[in-house]
């Protein structure tokens, strides 16, 4: 389904695919410059925690950040201007699978689910996924009307006047994520923008790109796909060995507005998926927020 309403309202238009929360979403902004919208602000530079922000607007009016309200929803209260549901999704090989094994819920529908989704469900693929494993530095499209995420134990990512240095500790592990320019709508008019990635551990560092729908913006990445992905970083993840790491920090920025939050989670190795999920839905530790 999809709805035209005020932009502010942040609910354009959703999709919705099959029972087994496996959703995608998106906005439509048509002849809409989001950028154009906001008002100079300023800008600071800080230390949370060891992670330096330079670039980030000290205070974003909260009326102008989208954040999940309305059909969409973010039940963990973690970066509710990144994160909801429905949203976009990467999928795997499986993701076509009908039977009832899958721990993380039951996909009735298949690879059908994804033709339908208007291009919020993508595959895999070396265009929505690298390993970096050169030394120096990389670059990564922060997609006109999608989303970027970079995992990995350090990092400095530089996206036009803002960077976030997110330095080495032992025993944890970072989630960068940044919505990137919403779509104006208009052919040749391009809002791309580039992260300048530096600072990291060649091979050890995963970035990933979800492109805008096929006629809209995405308006979140999926909350639950985002949860899987804590809890593999925790159990699983292999940058801190076999057995995951037990800190998981998330630095997610809206690159429109610059609004940011900085969250922190700890969580011991549980071998029981279902009680790992569990753990991972709360005690998440807010560092920081400028909205």
């Amino acid at each position: 389904m999809s709805k035209e309403l005020n932009r502010r309202d942040f609910l354009k238009g959703a999709v919705a695919l099959t029972g087994a929360s496996i959703l995608g979403a998106f906005v439509k902004i048509e002849g809409v410059s989001a950028r154009g919208e906001e008002p100079k602000v300023e800008v600071s530079n800080k230390d949370i925690d060891g992670i330096k922000l330079s670039g980030i607007p000290e205070v974003v009016d909260s009326n102008v950040v989208d954040v999940a309200k309305g059909v969409f929803r973010n039940e963990t209260g973690v970066a509710p201007h990144i994160y909801a549901e429905p949203g976009a999704l990467h999928v795997g090989p499986d993701f076509g699978y009908t039977g009832t094994k899958n721990p993380y819920g039951v996909n009735n529908k298949g690879w059908e689910a994804m033709y339908e989704s208007g291009g919020t469900i993508q595959p895999f693929s070396p265009v929505t996924q690298e390993i970096i494993r050169w030394p120096g530095e990389a670059h990564q499209n922060v997609p006109e009307g999608g989303f970027v995420f970079f995992t990995g134990g350090q990092m400095k990512v530089e996206i036009g006047d803002i960077a976030v240095d997110m330095p080495y500790k032992p025993a944890h592990n970072y989630f960068f994520v940044a919505r990137g320019i919403y779509t104006d709508g208009k052919q040749d008019s391009d809002l791309n923008r580039t992260a300048k990635i530096t600072n990291y551990k060649p091979g050890h560092l995963q970035v990933r790109m979800y492109p805008s729908a096929l006629k809209s913006n995405l308006a979140f990445i999926s909350e639950g796909q985002f949860l899987q992905e804590a809890v593999t970083s925790h159990i699983t993840g292999t940058n801190c060995g076999a057995e995951g790491a037990s800190k998981l920090t998330v630095v997610a920025i809206d690159i429109n507005t610059g609004a940011t939050q900085i969250l922190r989670h700890e969580q011991l190795r549980s071998t029981d998926l279902n009680e790992a999920l569990k753990s991972t839905k709360k005690n998440w530790n807010k560092l920081y927020s400028n909205f």
